[in-house]
């Protein structure tokens, strides 16, 4: 499921960014996310063939805990956007 959304969020995001998707200021982020997603396929698709390759699980575990550092990145951002909202309703 949380695969998926990923892989919804990677697709809607593409498609509004278009080419700045690949050439824009965010475009290493987006690489990132797109192997995260490429990576968690290919553990999904070496577990259910029964194969279990710890190197691989352990690697697609530090990509998504780059994910959620992501996340924090973001959260940062918003602080902002928050302090300048303030700041203009005060005005």
């Amino acid at each position: 499921v949380v695969l998926a959304w990923m892989a919804f969020e990677v697709i809607v995001n593409a498609y509004a960014q278009r080419w700045d998707f690949i050439h824009g200021r965010d475009w290493l982020w987006n690489a990132f996310d797109v192997s995260v997603i490429l990576l968690s396929l290919l553990m999904q698709v070496l577990q259910s063939a029964s194969l279990s390759f710890l190197r691989v699980t352990k690697v697609a575990r530090l990509f998504r805990m780059g994910r959620v550092l992501r996340a924090f990145r973001v959260a940062k951002f918003l602080r902002s956007v928050r302090s300048m909202l303030i700041s203009i309703s005060g005005s």
